[in-house]
């Protein structure tokens, strides 16, 4: 996708979140912690348009994401699921809450703008106003999301595994 890193001022910034339809899956991804920090920065008169999906249908939500400027995935968890690969796959510069225990698992820098509870707010600010971020996180997501998330490269992988 042909993307334009806009700063927030005459058009809003798109920001998605989505999460399956159950209140438990809802306080895993942190949805509250998210939608507070969206109406903070709000209130701030930062111009958002927030799109939070709650189970609703998968093509409908990767076409929203694939449409918007942030895909905000989880704060919580520690670590980033299937929605963020598909994110990244699609050029969508993604916020998620990556544990540095977790990442040491990782051959390469992850291309995730890294959040926790405590500075979710901050972050969010900071991506929705730093363009060359969006833009740096988008290309980078595309690269990572091919190389290791695409279909052909987990095939390789798993015939390497079964030595085939």
């Amino acid at each position: 996708k042909n993307r334009s890193f806009i700063k927030p001022k005459e058009f809003p910034i798109v920001i998605t979140h989505a999460i399956g339809a159950t209140s438990r899956v809802r306080k895993r991804k942190g949805t509250d912690l998210i939608i507070d920090a969206i109406n903070a920065l709000k209130s701030k008169g930062i111009n958002i348009d927030f799109k939070i999906f709650i189970g609703k249908p998968h093509k409908l939500v990767l076409n929203a994401i694939a449409n918007s400027d942030i895909h905000i995935d989880q704060i919580g968890v520690g670590w980033y699921g299937t929605i963020t690969a598909e994110s990244m796959a699609l050029g969508t510069p993604v916020v998620c809450e990556i544990r540095p225990d977790l990442e040491k698992y990782v051959n390469e820098k992850l291309p995730i703008l890294k959040v926790n509870k405590s500075n979710i707010l901050r972050k969010i600010e900071e991506i929705i106003f730093d363009t060359k971020l969006r833009k740096r996180l988008s290309i980078e997501g595309f690269k990572y999301a091919q190389k290791n998330h695409h279909s052909t490269q987990i095939a390789k992988r798993l015939l390497k595994i079964y030595n085939c």
